[in-house]
């Protein structure tokens, strides 16, 4: 079976063409009319992933893409909506855009979603909130310019590469 990988529309042949050869199937996702064009196919801003078989995202980006979640369910992908709603302007667009695992949650808590915040998982607060966004995250590490997101991470046991300011590169 093959690990679904939502992807930007705007994500270029030459890359989900690499991805194709791997056990992945793309799913290139539908744009947001609530977010900035700058992020407005950004899977980390439109998403948020509660486990293995269960997302979440805004209400409006679900009804108006009906036929894409629709795709999704038929892969065995639950899809639940937030109470809240994207907006374009910061810090409404970033509902969605917190570091989850299993055992934490790190973002700016106070716009993340409600839902995000589950049983045992210890949520962290820190002021990035573009902090998914910011951070490339992999079974227990992280790579982050960020020093809030760098040191909460480091305290919850993940490993920590901090690199300088503009090396994660949208």
């Amino acid at each position: 079976m093959k690990i679904i990988l939502l992807c930007s529309g705007g994500l270029p042949h030459c890359v989900t063409g690499i991805f194709g050869t791997m056990p992945y199937e793309i799913i290139k996702i539908p744009k947001c009319g609530s977010l900035s064009p700058e992020v407005e196919s950004h899977p980390d801003m439109l998403f948020s992933v509660l486990d293995d078989k269960h997302i979440i995202t805004d209400k409006k980006y679900f009804e108006l893409n009906k036929e894409f979640f629709d795709r999704l369910s038929e892969k065995g992908i639950r899809v639940s909506v937030s109470e809240r709603s994207l907006s374009p302007k910061y810090p409404l667009d970033i509902l969605f855009d917190a570091i989850k695992t299993k055992e934490i949650l790190v973002g700016n808590l106070k716009f993340t979603a409600p839902e995000l915040l589950l049983d045992g998982v210890k949520a962290v607060n820190v002021n990035q909130g573009y902090a998914l966004c910011s951070t490339l995250l992999m079974d227990g590490a992280v790579v982050c310019a960020d020093a809030g997101i760098c040191k909460a991470m480091a305290e919850n046991g993940y490993d920590v590469l901090m690199i300088s300011a503009g090396n994660i590169v949208l």
